[in-house]
């Protein structure tokens, strides 16, 4: 295998007159790798060493950033410089105003009024230690899918403490998904969990997701879902199980949505069969639903559900031993409840599904 330095001595050497039989020998090449190199001429502004004025272009824009980052922290510096005080006690209290006037990290704020970047940083007790570790577990029980940033998210935001404190406590107490994964006795019982459906209270409906899945109970019985994700705030409009997947089933599921008042404006899909059966297409029509498919083998185009396909199977289907459909049915509702009541969402900003609509119907609501 040829690199570029050698093709490009190559053509360097051709051009400047040379044989075919020199530049073998200069080379260090055979003849008939010379010949197939020269046969690459007309490709040769792409096999010449290529034009460096893009990276150093690149090269120039960060150190200007860099450089900006430097004047701002300077001016900062200056301004508290004036106020500073010869004891170190009375500098580590400057920290705070500077972090929320300048929107600074506590290592940041600390370094610039000269004290140590742990200073102002609570330290974790025995019992605080305890009390944080018992939240994890109760939490990780009914959330045994999820790891720390899931758990940072949902109830570790009110801590006084920092990421990296909290993060080592999660560690030494051996919380990992690998940790609570039991390996030995196989795959952990369905907990028993009883479901409470609740009613959403704010949604666009502007574009739903829908898609199937696949999954086997431990007999080997294959079964379907369907899963329906609103593209707004991500929530699990529906996840219906069946035995077979059919366009019937489509329809008694968006038929049963629409009874308790919830009708998109648009539906996205891939282009299986249950999707553009007779039924699925009198339903749309009916209910003045726009039918959107996604291009043929283009999965991306539908990535929110397949997201949501991911995560569905991360946190139930290959973490709990399901025997039958009907249990099946059953964990996945009391799972979606809680998914859409208090899992938090890195795209909606640490919410959850329903959280997000709340705060956005609120936000809506207000207007000058």
């Amino acid at each position: 295998m040829l690199t570029r330095e050698q093709v490009s001595r190559v053509l360097q050497a051709y051009k400047n007159g040379a044989s075919r039989y020199q530049i073998a020998e200069r080379c260090q090449l055979s003849y008939g790798t010379v010949c197939r190199v020269l046969r690459l001429r007309s490709y040769e502004a792409y096999l010449l060493p290529r034009n460096t004025d893009k990276r150093a272009k690149h090269t120039e824009t960060l150190l200007r950033n860099r450089l900006r980052k430097v004047e701002r922290l300077l001016k900062i510096t200056v301004s508290v410089v004036r106020h500073l005080q010869p004891n170190g006690r009375k500098r580590a209290l400057l920290a705070t105003p500077v972090r929320a006037r300048h929107g600074l990290s506590r290592q940041e704020a600390n370094r610039i009024v000269g004290v140590s970047p742990s200073a102002g940083c609570p330290k974790l007790s025995s019992d605080a230690t305890k009390c944080i570790v018992e939240d994890m577990t109760r939490y990780f029980d009914q959330n045994p899918g999820q790891g720390f940033n899931k758990v940072l998210e949902a109830i570790l935001q009110g801590q006084p403490y920092g990421r990296k404190q909290l993060r080592q406590v999660y560690e030494d107490a051996k919380l990992q998904i690998t940790n609570r994964r039991p390996i030995a006795e196989g795959l952990a019982p369905v907990p028993l969990r009883v479901s409470r459906p609740i009613q959403a209270q704010f949604s666009l409906n502007e574009m739903w997701s829908m898609d199937f899945m696949t999954h086997v109970t431990t007999g080997g019985k294959r079964f379907w879902i369907l899963n329906i994700v609103d593209d707004f705030n991500r929530e699990c409009v529906a996840a219906e199980v069946s035995e077979r997947r059919s366009t019937v089933m489509v329809v008694r599921c968006l038929r049963k949505i629409r009874s308790i008042g919830r009708t998109p404006k648009a539906i996205r899909s891939d282009n299986g069969m249950e999707f553009k059966g007779r039924d699925y297409i009198a339903w749309a029509k009916a209910a003045v639903v726009n039918r959107v498919y996604i291009r043929p083998a283009s999965p991306t185009e539908n990535s929110l559900v397949e997201r949501f396909n991911q995560t569905m199977r991360l946190e139930v289907l290959s973490r709990y031993a399901i025997t039958s459909i009907p249990e099946a049915a059953r964990m996945l509702e009391d799972w979606r409840v809680r998914y859409n009541l208090s899992r938090p969402h890195y795209s909606l900003g640490g919410l959850s599904p329903l959280q997000y609509s709340a705060l956005a119907g609120s936000k809506a609501s207000i207007k000058p």
